[in-house]
């Protein structure tokens, strides 16, 4: 037998676990995290558990560990306090060095970090400057300095030698003028005007009235002002009056009633009258003059079209034309050709124009509302002219079914409007 197969099948030897006869040895490897049958067992028994032994603390032992925790707290408490305040006085510091000008702002530009390329004195200030120092003459009070004291004849009757001591003394402050402060006028700022939605109207008029009618009411309570007498009708008379023991002939208390009635309705339209003349004042004085302005150009342009049968492209001309204001005419022969003359502002123009020829079909069948039969029309529109001009004698617009062309060219003749027709004639 073989060296390999000599531990094998029942010639193995048994394992040494088997053999013993203590169950919790094996429960304790178990739970040492291996496999007892897999490992070699002291049979010697059981590991004995390791007893901890007890600490007694000596007295004041834990009171001196916690009072020094607290001091260590306390310390590390006034260190940061210390750090705080430090940093907040160099930020105060920084602050104080950027409001005198010793330091760029944070949004400036610093365009260099070091003082050491800074000059004593800059090249605009050596003029002024002597011996390192600031000249004597510019150090001087010239609060008690009069300019009105150097004349011109004074200075013409000095001697040269004078004037140079005098000026190299005190500098010439004779055109130095110092304005007086005045303070200038505040004007009134106005009232900023709130515009608002037609629902915040509704509202503040209800309050507003509202208001009103609580004050007369409280008035009436207190009888400063009279309680007012009752709306009596035709329809609420006999409840109006039903418990008054004077009402002895009822024909008189209608005839009554309807007098108050009467007043009533001629009291309400004096009210509106009157207001409505407020109004009008009112509009009148806020009205402004505007200057008179000449009348601006008329744009103009003429169309020719073959036929006009159908009866909506006719109401579109004509609508269109009285919206957009335009003063001209639009005439046809009976079921034959036509013109389309048009004065106007140069949008109207536009837009008329855009109507005629993108958005009207000329060549749409139709139907006969008569006869119900659908009528072909094979019709097309040519712009023959467009321009502007100063006035045309249109006093508005209107369309013609004329019934020959002579009509037609009387027509455009009483308005001198003849020369819009190709050759003169149509």
């Amino acid at each position: 037998m073989s060296d390999t197969n000599k531990n094998r099948g029942l010639n193995r030897k048994l394992h040494s676990a088997l053999t013993v006869e203590n169950v919790n040895l094996l429960k304790f490897q178990g739970r040492r995290g291996g496999n007892p049958y897999l490992q070699d067992v002291q049979v010697h028994g059981a590991v004995p558990k390791t007893r901890v032994s007890s600490h007694w603390y000596q007295p004041g032992e834990v009171t001196e560990k916690a009072e020094k925790l607290r001091q260590e707290d306390r310390e590390r408490s006034e260190e940061e306090r210390v750090r705080h305040e430090a940093e907040l006085e160099r930020q105060l510091d920084i602050e104080r060095k950027i409001e005198a000008g010793e330091l760029p702002a944070s949004h400036e530009e610093v365009y260099f970090h070091d003082g050491s390329s800074v000059p004593g004195v800059e090249w605009w200030d050596v003029p002024y400057m002597k011996d390192g120092a600031i000249h004597e003459k510019y150090r001087l009070d010239y609060s008690t300095l009069n300019s009105d004291d150097e004349s011109d004849e004074e200075e013409e009757e000095e001697q040269d030698s004078d004037e140079a001591e005098s000026e190299a003394r005190f500098p010439s402050i004779r055109y130095i003028q110092h304005p007086v402060p005045i303070e200038r006028p505040r004007e009134a700022v106005p009232n900023a005007k709130i515009f608002l939605t037609k629902k915040e109207q509704k509202k503040a008029r209800r309050n507003t009235r509202k208001l009103v009618r609580q004050e007369k009411e409280e008035k009436i309570k207190l009888g400063m002002e009279p309680k007012p007498e009752p709306k009596v009708k035709l329809a609420n008379m006999m409840n109006v009056y039903e418990n008054d023991a004077n009402v002895a002939d009822p024909t008189q208390w209608e005839s009554i009633v309807r007098k108050q009635v009467a007043d009533r309705k001629r009291k309400h339209l004096e009210e509106n009258e009157r207001r409505h003349q407020e109004s009008v004042k009112r509009k009148k004085e806020s009205k402004v003059d505007l200057p008179t302005l000449a009348p601006p150009e008329l744009s103009c342009a003429v169309y020719i079209f073959d036929e006009i049968k159908n009866p909506g492209v006719r109401y579109k001309i004509k609508t269109n034309g009285k919206q957009l204001k335009l003063r001209g005419c639009c005439l046809h022969v009976q079921n034959g050709r036509g013109i389309i003359v048009a004065f106007g502002e140069e949008k109207s123009i536009k837009f008329l124009d855009n109507l005629l020829t993108k958005r009207i079909n000329w060549s749409e069948p139709f139907e006969d509302k008569a006869t119900g039969d659908t009528i072909a029309c094979n019709s097309k529109i040519t712009q023959i002219w467009k321009g502007s001009m100063d006035d045309c004698k249109f006093r508005g617009w209107f369309m013609l079914n004329c019934s020959d062309a002579a009509q037609l060219t009387d027509v455009l003749k009483q308005q001198d409007a003849l020369t819009f027709l190709p050759l003169g004639k149509f």
